[in-house]
């Protein structure tokens, strides 16, 4: 996103991107410790990093919006990552779901949206790329001749 400028140009999108990868990657410390200790007792930077996830979540829905209205890539690949962002609206909405529930659901999204969004940018940067370095024609401008 960041090479394809798909959130748009500006300090504003580069610095959503680079908040929302400081979020993930300290959502992802958290995780660390409880791999090797699933009842791990909570120390504070534990507690102080638990509060990245939802930070992380809802930085992806921000991403997400920002792509879709960017309008740098075509349509398919435009809202694949809002589609992933909304893993946070998925999980608010099934709170009330007996855990293995809401643990087998928010899952099983996690994996399909964000295999899609990953293997469909994959298969698409070098055209997404090409076509990020491309001035979006607006529509109502007429071509001359």
């Amino acid at each position: 996103m960041w090479d394809a400028r798909a959130t748009w140009l500006g300090r504003a999108a580069r610095a959503v991107l680079v908040a929302e990868f400081a979020a993930v990657v300290l959502a992802i410390v958290w995780t660390v410790p409880y791999m090797y200790d699933p009842d791990r007792t909570a120390t504070i930077p534990l507690r102080v990093l638990d509060v990245f996830w939802p930070l992380s979540m809802l930085g992806t829905l921000v991403v997400g919006v920002m792509v879709a209205r960017a309008g740098r890539w075509p349509a398919p690949w435009r809202y694949l990552p809002l589609s992933a962002g909304l893993l946070l609206v998925v999980e608010i909405s099934i709170i009330w779901a007996p855990e293995a529930v809401r643990s087998t659901v928010a899952a099983s999204y996690i994996l399909l949206s964000h295999a899609v969004v990953g293997l469909s940018v994959v298969a698409g940067a070098p055209c997404l790329a090409t076509l990020s370095r491309v001035r979006p024609i607006d529509a109502h401008v007429v071509p001359a001749g």
